[in-house]
């Protein structure tokens, strides 16, 4: 199966008409700037500081190993290249000489680490991080009597291994929360009670009294460590035990799971660095547990979040009736169950939620879906914001509103600047004619790369932070009879697409021995993965972030 977005990608090109395509050729034979980078550590003998003993392990040439050890809040200890250290804030890192923090357990500021908390690698191969005896992270080795914790230079920083066998390395395992979410159990097939709604349909869409910044985001990801199997990471024949992913660039803590709390507090960090608003779940309905992975998201981010009820067919099989028994789930269960779901946004002044439905043209009509909406607005007093995503054939201004959705999402393609500018003014002019006052959310991306989800032809387009900059620019500078983009919309995730402002990891490995990513499709140019430059995105983005209100 081809990655979904890929085929997004070429729908949007198809509709705007106007494409770059840049060559990816020699940034790609390029390996990334830290690839080479190796520091090899002497082994210690015993190492006895205030607090601390360490019993070492048989040492590698490749890293310092360690057997059983306990470091107690404020303690560490170094060979003067890399660091490892218990902090009074609760969190495990590691610290590697001249680039600083490269590896932690996420758990800073989850216990208050004034007295008792203790970073333990036991006798059984657990790495565990305890308070008062209590635990509250761990790596999930235990049973491993013998086991060995490796430090070295490189990624993945950080490993446990038992004779030849890797148990576990930092990165895919990085903030695993002890205490999963709930899982909601509810009946997929419901029927929703009719409420109290508006007795007429409203003359006018119902729209946002404020301009927001969305950042799309994926349930998809599973790692066999949370979830028990790989999910997204392995598809079109990449395999993630020989560091081989389905993306172009290796993300900043190694493969993740979206079913891991922490997580996905941590995704909602960098979205608020980023200077967006709200995460919007990309609901597709493909990958194994991914409902699960929704209510994770839900329960777990750390800011506003919407749901996304993701179509395509070509890829999904969807049927209408799927798509509308989750979109009842989303509508009546994740918007209105404030108490089980808080942070689902809902607009401060109507209290409306919002939901978007991506692609809804390509499993039913304009008929059939404003007579579903007209429905919706009758019988859920809480009076929910529609927002159509649309491409190709339905990508048009006129179904959004015959169809009766309040907004649209557009997908602004890789075009120049000025043939964006151009097509979003002629979407704001069809859908300031005739309508009820639809507003427009605009897409603004750094451009599809297609190679590692196999799909599409090579070289494919290449990402830059000019390509970024344009299409921002675009959304900000449309303007027909005084009427704007509305709100921005932006991709967090990297896989399988590559579009995302996720960090990157500054040190990515190469893709191991067997390689043999899309089946045989990638050669050996694609062994290394692409040098973003770290953070710059989550940089970049508030930057325009401020641009667009300011301009609003």
């Amino acid at each position: 199966m081809e990655i979904k977005r890929s085929a997004r990608a070429c729908a949007a090109a198809t509709f705007w008409n106007s494409v770059e395509v840049h060559s990816h050729k020699n940034r790609r034979c390029q390996p990334p700037f830290s690839v080479s980078i190796r520091q090899i550590f002497s082994a210690f003998a015993t190492l006895i500081l205030a607090g601390l003993v360490i019993v070492l392990g048989p040492s590698e040439a490749r890293a310092a190993s360690y057997g059983p050890f306990a470091l107690t809040a404020g303690k560490s200890v170094t060979d003067g290249k890399l660091t490892l250290a218990m902090q009074a804030d609760s969190n495990l890192v590691i610290y590697l000489s001249g680039v600083g923090a490269v590896w932690s357990t996420g758990t800073a500021g989850s216990r208050n680490c004034n007295s008792g908390c203790v970073a333990q690698f036991q006798s059984d191969g657990n790495l565990v991080l305890y308070q008062n005896s209590s635990p509250y992270w761990a790596s999930g080795t235990g049973g491993n009597a013998g086991a060995i914790l490796n430090l070295q230079g490189a990624w993945p920083f950080i490993t446990i291994t038992s004779g030849s066998r890797m148990m576990w390395n930092g990165p895919s395992g990085l903030i695993p929360d002890m205490t999963p979410p709930r899982r909601m159990g509810q009946n997929p097939n419901f029927v929703i009670t009719p409420g109290k709604g508006p007795s007429h349909f409203p003359a006018k869409a119902d729209v946002l009294s404020q301009h927001l910044v969305f950042a799309e985001i994926h349930p998809w990801e599973g790692t066999t460590q949370t979830d028990g199997f790989w999910s997204r990471w392995n598809e079109t024949g990449h395999n993630p035990g020989i560091f081989d992913v389905v993306s172009l660039y290796w993300p900043k803590y190694g493969p993740y799971s979206m079913n891991n709390c922490g997580y996905i507090k941590h995704i909602g960090d960098d979205l608020k660095a980023a200077g967006v608003d709200v995460a919007a779940i990309d609901w597709l309905n493909f990958y194994p547990g991914e409902e699960g992975r929704v209510e994770a998201i839900l329960q777990c981010i750390n800011m506003p979040v919407v749901v996304m009820v993701d179509a395509e067919p070509a890829w999904t099989k969807s049927t209408w009736n799927d798509i509308i028994n989750r979109l009842n789930i989303a509508v009546a269960w994740y918007a209105r169950r404030t108490d089980l779901f808080p942070n689902y946004d809902r607009d401060p002044k109507t209290g409306s939620p919002l939901v978007i439905v991506w692609d809804p043209g390509s499993v039913g009509t304009a008929a059939q879906w404003a007579s579903q909406i007209r429905w919706y607005k009758a019988n859920i007093p809480e009076h929910p914001i529609f927002v159509a995503g649309l491409t190709n054939a339905t990508g048009i201004p006129n179904f959004t509103k015959t169809a009766l959705f309040d907004g649209y999402l557009a997908e602004n393609g890789a075009a120049a600047q000025s043939q964006q500018i151009k097509n979003l003014n002629w979407v704001l002019s069809e859908l300031g004619t005739a309508g009820r006052g639809e507003f427009l959310i605009s897409n603004s991306i750094p451009t599809f790369e297609a190679a590692a989800s196999c799909a599409g032809n090579y070289p494919v387009l290449a990402r830059t932070m000019a390509s970024f900059d344009q299409s921002w620019g675009g959304t900000i500078k449309a303007v027909w009879s005084g009427h704007k983009v509305q709100s921005a919309y932006v991709s967090y995730h990297n896989d399988g697409e590559d579009i995302g402002i996720e960090p990157v990891s500054y040190y990515s490995p190469l893709r191991g021995a067997g390689y043999a990513s899309c089946n045989g499709k990638l050669g050996p140019g694609y062994l290394n993965y692409g040098s973003l430059s770290g953070t710059d995105y989550l940089v970049r983005n508030r930057y325009w972030v401020g641009q667009f209100k300011s301009t609003r």
